[in-house]
């Protein structure tokens, strides 16, 4: 063995023993995090983070009372509604927010938001690198980062929940990959024909009707749900305010985080953003003031609300 690819080997070997040391470390770190201390008890944002959540949660409850007039229902997702069960409101590290609709639902609101909205400022912008993926709802985003994701679900009718899952799942991923390679090739009709084709392709029929986060969006995981998990949705209070939630919330969160959603989370904090800086930095770095931010979105919402 030549020296140089001794060397190579000695440097893998200690990294990949530094690694295991570090893995040992974080699994102290998160056994007495997880054993000792109640995550509902994370003090709350400050600062600037605090004051993007305040101007977020102001957002949400806009879009809750504009479903309402125009009769569109949706629900909170992901880490919003995870901030909503375990501590009442926003994660003290998150910083935007998350909701979805039905694919009908999704499709009207993508037309009828924007009438009732464009005049108060708050923009809706479908994504276009990933369309029928979802859109977002902002307020000045490019200065303020304040941001809300709405994403389509679809659904799937008339199967047997207990036999169809393996098929379904394979069909799912087999559609996703269709559709990253052909999204920008077919029109909008040609996109929902094929997955039509695609999803319920040798699917066993039965009762059980099965609902999935839209697969177009580049995730690493299908989530998916049966109707009776989510409807008929209840009300909730989302720090002061009114949202719309699933009807059986733990089973929904496990859906998507798996049964430790109660836990510290392993995987870090993640906080969105870009060339800007993170999004809570993004009224600092353009100047802008967000009490004053948080005074045009609440007349908004009581002019929404009547």
């Amino acid at each position: 063995m030549n020296n140089g690819l001794k060397d190579i080997i000695i440097r893998l070997s200690r990294k990949m023993i530094r690694s295991f040391e570090y893995e040992q470390e974080f699994d102290t770190l998160f056994y007495f995090l997880n054993n000792y201390f109640d995550i509902r008890e994370a003090k709350p944002a400050q600062g600037p983070l605090r004051d993007l959540q305040k101007c977020d949660t102001l957002l949400l409850a806009i879009f809750h009372e504009a479903c309402k007039k125009l009769n569109l229902d949706y629900w909170i997702d992901a880490g919003t509604l995870l901030g909503l069960h375990r501590h009442g409101g926003f994660i003290p590290w998150d910083d935007d927010l998350d909701a979805c609709m039905l694919r009908d639902e999704y499709e009207k609101a993508l037309v009828e938001l924007p009438k009732l909205l464009d005049k108060y400022g708050i923009e809706v912008r479908e994504f276009t690198q990933y369309p029928m993926s979802g859109f977002g709802i902002g307020y000045k985003h490019e200065q303020t980062g304040i941001w809300l994701d709405i994403y389509p679900v679809d659904a799937v009718q008339n199967v047997d929940e207990s036999k169809a899952i393996p098929k379904l799942e394979s069909n799912l991923w087999k559609y996703k990959k269709w559709y990253l390679k052909n999204r920008h090739r077919k029109t909008h009709a040609q996109l929902i024909e094929k997955k039509q084709q695609i999803i319920n392709y040798g699917l066993e029929k039965g009762n059980d009707e099965l609902l999935f986060l839209t697969v177009e969006y580049d995730y690493y995981k299908i989530i998916r749900n049966n109707r009776n998990n989510i409807f008929p949705l209840e009300v909730a209070n989302f720090e002061g305010y009114e949202v719309n939630v699933p009807k059986k919330i733990p089973e929904y969160l496990s859906s998507i985080y798996g049964d430790n959603y109660m836990m510290f989370p392993r995987n870090g904090v993640a906080h969105h953003g870009g060339d800007s800086g993170k999004l809570y930095e993004w009224a600092k770095n353009s100047h802008t003031d967000m009490h004053q931010v948080y005074d045009e979105l609440n007349q908004a919402y009581q002019d929404i609300k009547g």
